[in-house]
């Protein structure tokens, strides 16, 4: 079971423009991002991370006693 995310474009960083400086007081606008398509967000699929996920990629979870200091 996958769902969709809408998430922030690191290729434009959200702006929806490709803008580049040229070393001058101003940025050149390269026209709308390719990759969002002028939006500033990208939508990507995310499935949930089941418990063998989560151990194979964080180690065993800490036991609760541990989170509370005892």
């Amino acid at each position: 079971m996958c769902d969709l995310r809408i998430v922030l474009c690191e290729a434009c960083g959200s702006e929806g423009r490709i803008l580049s400086c040229d070393g001058g007081p101003y940025d050149t606008d390269g026209g709308p991002c390719p990759y969002c398509e002028g939006t500033g967000g990208e939508l990507i699929k995310v499935q949930p991370i089941t418990e063998e996920d989560f151990t194979e990629a964080f180690g065993e979870p800490p036991i609760p006693s541990q989170l509370n200091g005892e």
